[in-house]
């Protein structure tokens, strides 16, 4: 007997218990024969039972919940939210899916005269050749760090 009770207790504090080892051991808790270890456990059960025969009466003060007016109030901004969402993807697939027939009409030119077309680009390459040699100005500095012995890449 003394063996059962204590794995119900076991399985209690695990939640492993049913609803029928609880009652049991409930009987063995209030019962005369319970033994000096397992007494701690009748103050446990007789606050469960004190809160499960009080009365709780309690009714929360809803006075400050409002109508239907707070569900509009706080429902239009996201409606209104939403809606120019949907507005900015509608204008922006307009613009980008509608227009592929013009997006380039005006970016490319088609020459027939083999010597225009050579001046337009050695003046394109002549103006990228003047851009990128501003751009690497500030990187001929490198070159003096390649020399100096901090940096050895001969390993």
């Amino acid at each position: 007997m003394m063996n059962d009770i204590d794995n119900i207790i076991e399985k209690y504090f695990t939640g492993e218990s049913s609803i029928e080892e609880e009652q049991t051991l409930a009987q063995y808790v209030f019962s005369e024969s319970v033994s000096d270890n397992h007494k701690y456990l009748r103050e446990l059960f007789q606050h469960f039972e004190a809160e499960r025969s009080t009365q709780h009466s309690f009714e929360p003060d809803l006075s400050f919940v409002k109508d239907k007016k707070t569900k509009i109030r706080f429902l239009i901004p996201k409606l209104l939210t939403i809606a120019a969402s949907l507005l900015i993807l509608i204008a922006v697939s307009f613009n980008w899916f509608g227009s592929t027939e013009t997006m380039y009409k005006d970016k490319y030119t088609q020459l027939e005269d083999p010597e225009e077309a050579l001046a337009i680009t050695l003046e394109a390459l002549g103006f990228l050749g003047k851009k990128f040699d501003e751009g690497t100005k500030s990187l001929k500095h490198v070159k003096k760090l390649e020399k100096t012995a901090v940096f050895s890449f001969d390993k």
